[in-house]
């Protein structure tokens, strides 16, 4: 084993062919000459040992037996255990081939790889074919060597010189090694029926597609092998040695094949013969020249004798011809080495110094291959090989051969022509003495005609070689230069012609046919013809001639025949006159007319319009006649090549008509003549050949391909082409089937040739509802035949059951796989058939829409469900199995392909039929396996068409295409389906549940998903080369991508998918490195990175939701938005190691090999135009813009994309029909200048379709940028981006984005775009401002948790918080500006959208410059009344926050920026919030309140009071009092009135803030516009709000919460106007009163139904009336009243006062009443559905409304004298109740103090119970870990600061209220126990809003010194020492004694009382 390299024989070699094409290919000037020689000499022994196997070793196959029982070592396994059926695999393929058995165990494993490429093979056989192919492979790079090297006959201009030479170099060697020997050797060795012997009887023959593989693979490696020898002898020539070999060779080479063919290997080894033997080269090389030099037959003097010893052998030719198999290769080869030594007498002595000795032998050599009759087996044997002409070089070797003949031997070709006239005057001899002539005659001179004119006829690569004969001629223009050679040529043409003997008149013929196989040539031919004698030489070879004789042989027919009458008695003794020498020569000159017609349009239309030749008429009338049917057939092929012109194809159809040799018209005779029918019936079909009707079908096909007559048969018949259609039809293709043929190729051409026809006409016609017979009658005109072929199409006809027949005995041939007659016919049989059937379908829809219109009667089922029907061959619905059956013939068969795929993606199309046809596809495995493999093939594979790369490329492109687009379509249908089954998902289960993996793992198959990832990382093999992609290709990658991000979005399909992607090398991520394309301005490619970032999208969502933070982060830097720093900014070192394992390499690897300094989204904004440039369209004289306006709107249609695009051909079409119908009455001038103007609108309008598709593309990347950018932002992981780069990224972006965006707006910017950028600038600043939220936050928390408990954070009172966007104030300030300018430029004509998008922006935007202070205001720090109202007024905020100097110049920066921009921003807003659509109000009156928070903003204030905008706000708030009342029905209409009432009162909230705005308010009476709303007074009942309140959340909310909306903004303005002009403002004072007392039932209402058990929201009522009522409450109230209205206002603040006195016992702190609140509650909803949320809510609205009772009180008996004593008291003395702690107050009687003391107590046991769960909640959170990647962590953390937050919020409440039940009980002590104890001990009353007059309660009770002395008794027992303590507790965090000096004071009053 130590010799022998353990590899396959298949996978080196498919690797070096590979790369040798990859060298060979590249266009880079630069390539590695090293890797080449390193790649060459790697594989030397490949090729010195060429197709010779390492042999069979007992050590290694004993070894490899073992490996069953005690395993291997192998180097590509491993160590492994061996299965015995793999074992006896490698025995049998080691014993087939001679092979080592190692080698074989490899290819074995190899083969179990690639299994899934080759579905339903086994091992054995894929390895067989493995086998074949290495070989195959191997040949094939040693042939593309051979075809690089320097040479003679060819140069490679693509490759480097310093490559080929390289080549040049080692192919030398290899030759020098005898490799060229060896290659004969091997030729002679491999022997296909020993191969087939081999393989049957070790069953290594699979089914016949695998028989045909290996056949086919055998057949390329010997025809490789071949041409290797011919490569290297066409550049260099052979070497003496290899061309005796090369001889022995051919001498036992046979005929092969029925007919006695040669076949491809031996052509071609015979053409490297000619190539050893030409000296040509000395006519195109100069002598001196190295190349010329180092050739064999030059250089070695031997070579000459030694080759013609070999040939010759002796002068006995019969001995000779004995030890050659084929006499006419021996004949060929020394016809060249004849010429070879002619040649050499023209060469330069010094060339070749022994040529003198070689002289006289090229006239013996040459006589002596004419002995063995050269020229008759060119003729009929050698150019009967197709290969010769498909192959460039050996057609122009023939060439040579031929012209250095006639050039070269002319005194040869002189001697061959006097042969010729002496066996003329022979024949003519014998014929006179009737006789026949000899055998043995002298035909060389017309056999070398004969040969030339076939081998010229045949033309196939368009090389036009033949003009090269007629240079002289002086109409063949600057084709070619007259050289010598060209007038020698010329010259023998003259010769042949020359006195035409009778004998070569036909060859002479031939030969001119095939010298006018091409335009130029035809011309002269036709030119020559013309001038006749003059040049000719002969009037028998003229068109005068030509014409003359079929005129008189149509008179003599005419003369003989009787004259037509009714009877059936008719001679037969009548003379025809012509003999068969006559007729061939007809024929002969019929083909030289069809030739030189089929090429040169002048000549075909100067021989029909010259009237003394009449071609037309005689023909046809020639064709009526009683003539033999080959020579019809002759005439009815040349009339069609007279009938390609429209002026003759006119005639011939008139002609045709009149002839009636197609019956058009019915004959009243009995005895009628049925013209071609009765021929084809009566002769064609008793003979079994039909070469008359075929060209019958070839003339109707071009005559009707040119031009079909609207007016054919008028007057006679219906006009139109009906009768043609029923003889194609009926007559001929129905027929054709049942009818017996001798050849049976012949049958499918005349199925291919109706076909045909059928296909043309489907191909043109254009369905209307005229088509259609009405219900009254039939048409005045026959329909279309395109009609009568869609007929048959949709209706259950002969026609198409004929066509599924076909296509089904198509499918039983074609899986034979083996070739038979009429092949080729057959499939293009099928093609024409299944075009048909696509037309059909495509048309369908259309057709059965103008069925309906037309009313017709026919019925109709519908080609989508016939092709569903039963086959009546096998009973089953497989038609469209049979179909698709095509696919699986894709290799050789790719249109038919193509059009099977595209009936497949019709069908599906249609509804309910999805899984029928996926049952008939899947019906059993190797259908299955069958058919997903032909599509993998049609993606994966090259198409290769008539060695045209071109159509070979578009149609390869087409095919992938719409197997893309069938998989697009389909997919989302319902599972399975088909997209699915091709996909390889798993059908026979749900989709989600897939797994798809690699071809061969775990034996999966090859699907056209692996196929997807192929066609795309193929393309970015390009995309990284820098390579340029041809636009079809770029379509069809953006179809791909499109399926891919089809893939991605789809539910079911996306995450089985999505897994795919990244098994695929990570495929997402190798792509967008790439990012973006080359020539990304092509929508095509705009298109591809649209579905790519969308796709990214999709992938960055579902990693960011599954925390896959490896991926996110991944896809992150290689968009540029991560670097390796940043990912560990936020994360602690005890995650380092994770990240290590957690950062993929390959990620790294990409983006540090993009090495870009930019961030790749911001690059690719680059990408998309942003400026719309308008088209300028052209002025039109003859066309009205206004109606082509109109035109092109009634012309658009929607395309696969979704754009509107304008139907071009539509278009043109009207325009022509307009220019039609005005023809007759414009002048002869005007029509070509409308023309131009139609031309001009075309060109229009394709700029307007290509504009749209440019703008549709911008549109959908952008959308696709925003789409990943939101994405990233929104959804990514807090170990991701820190807060400090995710605000950086933002803010770049952000300015990348505006840079763009804002200057084109200027410019005129697409829509779509600008909306699109809006929408983006909106997320993302979303996104910075929760970031920036999210710093603030990170800062408060240790407030927020512990500022109430000053002593345990560090962070102090007057600490201050860091700006989150300190560093990028400069920034800041730039997108700042922009936004602002882009909403003026957009300005009111901006789209509500734009407009919607940009006010969000900048709402969002001044939040981040505010620093968001509003979240961070509700600290235990600030002042006590901060909890009932928020600090909107900027002006305090300054005063009570001290901010750092950084929010100070944000706030002063933007207030530079919008004065700089003066009024218009604030005039937009304001015109914006009166008027427009409401969603852009609402936003726009959000700015304007937050603009005016930004600062005191005075210029702001008074612009919109002064513009009038504030009033109009106002007005408008009692314009909308219905709307807002129908907002409160049961079912309300819509809720946008209270949404804009909304945002309309906290702007004006907003401008309450400030002294100016408040007083500005007033003036405009916004309180009494309040007053005045009567929806205040819906108060909804309130069981029914209770009920609703714990109804389950639904769109719209429950009346109650509808209620609330539109009542607490009302409350809160309120509070605000009151808060900014203070209490002593009488008049705010006084409108507050009159709104309450407006609406003073609702306000009584919900003051009486106040406990603690109603539902949330109603207490939340409660809380916001209290807090009014207490705020707007003081001793003076009534003062300020009309004194006419002085006793009501009195009854009504009296009502008042008892109502808010009353509440005070009902929500006292005490534990019932907290129980009742949340006994309630859980009675109304399920306690399992209960939250703490919830709960905490209730517990802090119940405070607020305690608090806001305790401070109305307060407010009560406030005095603001300088000692604060007050001279007024609420509550009287109930010495029962005050140590007992029980409120005895009713709602009749007055409060006592007891009710204070009851607060007080239990706010001091609230307290501190509450502050202990404080403390704990406290430290549950200081326990969690600060950084952790468990998201539960951090769910946690955030749940306690809520927590934290909420019980901040209630500690202070308690805190609030227990100070204000403090102050009243001094108060009141203060009063009784100082300055009530007088002897009379009269008390003064007190009454809210009367004076000092007491209430009428305290104004009867009667205090008396026991009642003090009870009062100080109890009071002592309440303040106790631990109280006390507990009392003093509660300001452990406040900075004021407050609370201890009450406590003293109380104490004071408590201990001197004076009373005993």
């Amino acid at each position: 084993m130590a010799e022998v390299t353990v590899d396959d024989l298949w996978t080196p070699f498919k690797q070096l062919y590979h790369q040798i094409q990859t060298f060979l290919v590249s266009n880079d000037k630069d390539v590695s000459l090293a890797s080449f020689e390193a790649l060459l000499r790697k594989n030397k022994q490949n090729f010195s040992s060429f197709l010779i196997n390492p042999p069979k070793n007992e050590g290694s196959r004993k070894e490899i037996m073992q490996g069953v029982t005690h395993g291997i070592t192998l180097p590509t396994l491993g160590s492994t255990t061996l299965s015995k059926d793999l074992v006896d695999e490698t025995i049998i393929l080691s014993d087939m081939y001679n092979l080592n058995e190692f080698i074989a165990l490899e290819l074995l494993t190899t083969a179990q790889q690639q299994m899934p490429q080759y579905p339903g093979l086994p091992r054995g056989l894929v390895a067989i074919l493995l086998y074949y192919d290495g070989r195959k492979t191997l040949t094939s790079a040693l042939k593309d060597l051979m075809q690089a090297r320097l040479g003679v006959s060819w140069c490679t201009d693509n490759v480097s010189l310093d490559l080929i030479q390289l080549i040049t170099t080692y192919t030398d060697s290899l030759v020098s090694e005898g490799i060229l020997k060896k290659i004969i050797e091997l030729l002679k060795s491999l022997d296909i029926s020993k191969e087939l012997d081999l393989l049957t009887k070790n069953r290594a023959l699979g089914p016949p597609k695998h028989h045909r593989m290996v056949l086919d693979l055998f057949d390329e490696i010997r025809q490789n092998l071949a041409s290797i020898i011919f490569n290297y002898a066409a550049q260099s020539g052979l070497p003496k040695d290899v061309t005796l070999s090369l001889i022995q060779y051919l001498k036992k080479s046979k005929l092969s094949g029925a007919r006695g063919e040669i076949g491809d290997v031996t052509t071609t080894l015979m053409m490297a013969l000619f190539y050893a033997l030409d000296l040509s080269i000395i006519h195109r090389r100069e002598d001196g020249e190295e190349v010329v030099r180092r050739l064999p037959i030059i250089n070695d003097e031997s070579f000459f004798d030694d080759v013609m010893q070999e040939l010759l052998i002796n002068e006995d030719a019969s001995d000779v011809t004995e030890k050659w198999e084929c006499p006419g290769l021996r004949a060929l080869a020394i016809f060249a080495l004849g010429l070879a030594c002619g040649t050499l007498k023209m060469a330069p002595q010094n060339l070749y110094p022994s040529a003198q000795q070689l002289v006289e032998k090229d006239e013996e050599l040459i006589d002596f291959a004419i002995h063995l009759k050269v020229f008759d087996f060119l003729n009929f044997t050698f150019l009967e090989n197709s290969i010769i002409f498909r192959t460039e070089f050996f057609y122009r070797r023939l060439h040579i051969l031929f012209t250095d003949f006639i050039e070269i031997m002319h005194t040869k070709v002189t001697e061959l022509r006097a042969r010729a006239d002496e066996t003329a005057r022979t024949v003519q001899n014998y014929q006179q003495q009737g006789l026949e002539p000899p055998s043995n005659i002298d035909n060389n001179f017309g056999n070398l005609l004969c040969a030339i004119g076939k081998f010229y006829e045949n033309d196939r690569l368009n090389l036009q070689l033949s003009l090269e004969y007629w240079g002289p001629m002086e109409h063949s223009g600057t084709y070619h230069r007259t050289s010598s050679r060209s007038v020698c040529l010329f010259k023998f043409m003259r010769l042949a012609g020359d006195l035409l003997p009778q004998t070569l008149f036909i060859p002479y013929l031939k030969m001119l046919a095939g010298l006018s196989g091409n335009p130029q040539a035809a011309r002269n031919a036709f030119n020559l013809l013309k001038q006749g004698n003059g040049t000719a030489g002969t009037a028998s070879v003229s068109w005068d001639h030509f014409f003359a004789s079929l005129a008189r042989y149509y008179q003599t027919l005419r003369s003989e025949q009787h004259p037509g009458t009714d009877t059936v008695y008719r001679s037969r003794l009548y003379s025809r006159a012509i003999s068969p020498q006559e007729i061939a020569g007809l024929q002969a000159v019929l083909q030289v007319i069809r030739i030189v017609a089929t090429h040169d349009e002048v000549a075909r239309i100067a021989l029909c319009e010259q009237p003394n030749y009449s071609p037309i008429p005689i023909m046809l009338g020639l064709v009526s006649c009683s003539i033999v049917i080959p020579l019809k057939a002759n005439l009815v092929a040349a009339l069609a090549a007279l009938g390609r012109s429209s002026e003759t194809a006119i005639q011939l159809w008139n002609a045709l008509e009149t002839s009636q040799i197609i019956c058009t018209v019915p004959s009243v005779s009995n005895f009628g003549n049925r013209g071609i029918e009765s021929e084809l019936e009566e002769i064609e079909a008793r003979n079994e050949s039909y070469p008359l009707t075929k060209a019958v079908l070839d003339l109707l096909y071009t005559i009707s391909s040119v031009i079909i007559p609207k007016n054919l048969g008028a007057g006679t018949r219906k006009t139109g082409l009906d009768p043609y259609i029923v003889f194609i039809i009926e007559t001929v293709f129905l027929k054709f089937y049942n009818r017996n043929y001798k050849d049976s190729q012949e049958k499918w051409e005349v199925a291919e040739k109706c076909l045909q026809i059928c296909d043309m006409f489907m191909r043109i016609y254009e369905t209307s509802p005229s088509d259609f017979p009405n219900s009254l009658g039939s048409n005045d005109e026959n329909s279309p035949p395109g009609f009568h072929i869609m007929l048959q199409l949709h209706t259950k006809s002969e026609f198409l059951r004929l066509i599924l027949h076909l296509i089904d005995e198509a499918c039983v041939m074609l899986d034979t796989y083996s070739p038979f007659a009429g092949k080729k016919q057959l499939e293009n049989t099928i093609f024409y058939g299944l075009n048909i059937i696509s037309m059909g379908l495509e048309k369908q829809n259309i057709f059965f829409d103008a069925h309906f219109s037309a009313n017709s009667p026919i019925l109709m089922t519908g080609c989508s469900k016939l092709l569903l029907d039963v086959n009546p061959r096998t009973g089953r619905s497989d038609h469209m199995l049979n179909i698709t059956k095509m696919v699986t013939y894709n290799s050789w068969l790719p249109r038919q392909a193509l059009l099977a795929i595209k009936i497949l993606h019709y069908i599906v199309a249609q509804p309910n039929v999805n899984n029928q046809i996926l049952g008939i596809l899947t019906s059993n495995e190797r259908i299955k396996m069958e058919i997903r493999q032909g599509f993998v093939e049609c993606l994966e594979n090259e198409v290769d068409i008539d060695s045209d790369p071109e159509a070979s490329f578009l149609l390869e492109i087409e095919i992938k295409e719409e197997i893309i687009s069938l998989l697009n379509d389909t997919l989302p249908q319902s599972a399975p389906n088909i997209a699915h089954y091709l996909l390889g998902f798993d059908i026979s289960k749900d989709i989600k549940l897939s797994n798809l993996q690699q071809p061969g793992i775990l034996d999966f198959p090859s699907t056209c998903s692996k196929s997807l990832i192929t066609i795309l990382d193929q393309y970015l093999e390009y995309v990284k080369s820098h390579t340029s992609v041809p636009e079809p290709r770029l379509k069809l990658i953006e179809s791909a991508y499109g399926l891919v991000y089809s893939l991605c979005f789809n539910f079911k399909t996306s995450e089985v998918f999505m897994r795919f992607l990244r098994s695929s090398g990570d495929f997402l991520c190798r792509h967008v490195t790439e990012l973006p394309f080359t020539n990304d301005n092509s929508p095509h490619v705009l298109n591809q990175m649209t579905a790519l970032l969308k796709s990214v999208a999709i992938e960055l969502k579902l990693t960011a939701e599954k925390n896959q933070l490896s991926h996110f982060s991944n896809m992150c830097k290689i968009l540029g938005l991560l670097s390796n720093t940043n990912y560990s900014d936020n994360v602690q070192v005890e995650l380092a190691h994770f990240q290590q394992t957690v950062i993929g390499m390959d990620a790294m690897q990409m983006s540090q090999k993009k090495n870009k300094a930019s961030k790749m989204l911001c690059e690719l904004l680059d990408c998309p135009e942003f400026e719309l440039k308008p088209l300028d369209r052209p002025k039109w004289d003859h066309f009205d813009n206004s109606l082509m306006n109109n035109l092109f709107a009634n012309c658009e249609t929607i395309v696969s994309s979704g754009v509107k695009l304008i139907d071009v051909k539509k278009v043109h079409a009207i325009l022509r029909e307009e220019l039609n119908s005005v023809q007759s009455t414009i002048a002869a001038g005007q029509r070509q200048y409308i023309l131009q103007d139609i031309e001009s609108i075309m060109l229009y309008a394709l700029q307007a379709n290509r504009q749209k598709m440019v703008i549709n593309s911008n549109v959908k990347f952008l959308e696709a940028w925003s789409q990943v950018t939101e994405i990233i932002f929104s959804v990514q992981q807090p170990l991701i981006f820190s807060n400090e780069v995710k605000r950086n990224l933002i803010i770049e972006i952000l300015e990348v984005l505006l840079k763009k965006v804002v200057p084109a707006q200027v410019a005129q910017i697409i829509p779509e775009l600008s909306n699109l950028a809006s929408s983006t600038v909106l997320l993302l600043l979303m996104n910075l401002r929760a970031a920036s939220l999210k710093k603030i936050e990170s800062h408060l928390s240790d407030s927020r948790d512990s500022t109430f408990f000053g002593n345990q954070t560090s962070i102090s009172h007057d600490h201050t918080i860091t700006s989150p966007t300190k560093s990028n104030s400069s920034h800041l300030k730039y997108i700042f500006r922009n936004i602002i300018e882009w909403i003026i430029i957009s300005g009111s004509s901006g789209s509500q959208k734009l407009r919607m998008n940009l006010y969000a922006a900048l709402l969002n935007f001044i939040y981040i410059i505010k620093g968001e202070n509003d979240k961070d205001k509700n600290t235990i720090d600030e002042p006590k009344e901060e909890f009932y109202v928020s600090r909107l007024d900027r002006t305090i905020m300054k005063r009570k926050y001290n901010e750092d100097d950084d929010a100070s110049s944000r706030i002063e920066m933007a207030v530079e920026i919008l004065q700089s921009f003066g009024d218009k921003l604030i005039d937009i807003l304001c015109h914006d919030s009166t008027g427009g659509h409401d969603v852009v109000k609402m936003l726009a009156l959000a700015n304007v309140n937050l603009l005016l928070d930004i600062d005191t903003m005075t210029q702001f204030i008074n612009f919109i009071s002064t513009r009038g905008y504030l009033a109009h706000i106002i007005d408008s708030l009692l314009k909308t009092d219905h709307k807002l009342q129908r907002i409160l029905d049961n079912k309300p209409e819509n809720l946008k009135a209270l949404y804009v009432y909304e945002s309309k009162m906290a702007m004006l909230s907003r401008f309450a803030a400030s002294y100016v705005g408040a007083e500005l308010l007033l003036e405009n009476r916004v309180i009494g516009i309040l007053s005045q709303m009567k929806v205040f007074d819906l108060h909804p009942d309130f069981q029914i709000s209770s009920m609703m309140d714990t109804s389950e959340n639904s769109f719209i909310p429950p009346i109650s919460h509808r209620y609330q909306q539109l009542l607490f903004p009302a409350l809160s303005l309120c509070d605000v106007i009151l808060i900014t002009l203070g209490p002593e403002n009488q008049s705010v004072i006084t409108q507050i009163t009159h709104f309450l007392l407006s609406h003073s039932d609702i306000v009584e209402i919900v003051l009486r139904a106040g406990t603690p058990s109603i539902s949330l929201g109603l207490l939340k009522e409660l809380s916001g009336l209290t807090g009014l009522i207490a705020r707007a409450s003081n001793q003076s109230i009534s003062e300020l009243m009309d004194p006419s209205g002085n006793h009501d206002i009195g009854a009504h603040l009296y009502r008042l006062q008892k109502l808010m006195m009353a509440l005070f016992p009902r929500f006292t702190l005490t534990n019932p009443n907290l129980k009742e609140a949340q006994r309630i509650f859980g009675n109304m909803q399920a306690e399992n559905e209960e939250t703490e949320k919830q709960r905490a809510e209730r517990t802090l609205t119940f405070l607020q409304v305690a608090a806001n009772i305790s401070l109305y009180a307060r407010n009560c008996i406030a005095n603001h004298s300088v000692d604060h004593r007050t001279t007024k008291v609420l509550f009287s003395i109930n010495t029962e109740t005050i140590s007992s702690g029980h409120e005895s107050a009713t709602a009749t009687s007055s409060p006592d103090l007891s009710i204070v003391v009851t607060q007080l107590k239990s706010c001091v046991e609230f307290y501190n119970r509450e502050k202990l769960t404080y403390d704990t909640l406290l430290r549950q959170k200081n326990n969690l870990p600060t950084i952790s990647l468990d998201v539960n962590i951090a769910q946690q953390q955030q749940h306690l600061s809520d927590k934290l937050a909420a019980k901040n919020e209630e500690l202070k409440l308690c805190v609030f209220t227990l100070e204000n039940c403090l102050y009243l009980l001094w108060s009141h002590l203060d009063y009784y126990m100082l300055r009530a104890i007088t002897p009379a001990l009269q008390l003064n009353g007190f009454s809210y809003g009367i004076g000092n007059d007491v209430t009428p309660e305290v104004r009867t009770m009667r205090i008396t010194n026991e009642e003090i002395a009870k009062l100080k008794h109890n009071l002592v027992t309440v303040f106790s020492e631990t109280f006390s303590k507990q009392l003093l507790s509660t300001q452990e965090t406040q900075t004021s004694n407050f609370i201890d000096v009450l406590l003293r004071r109380i104490k004071r009053l408590i201990q001197f009382v004076p009373v005993d």
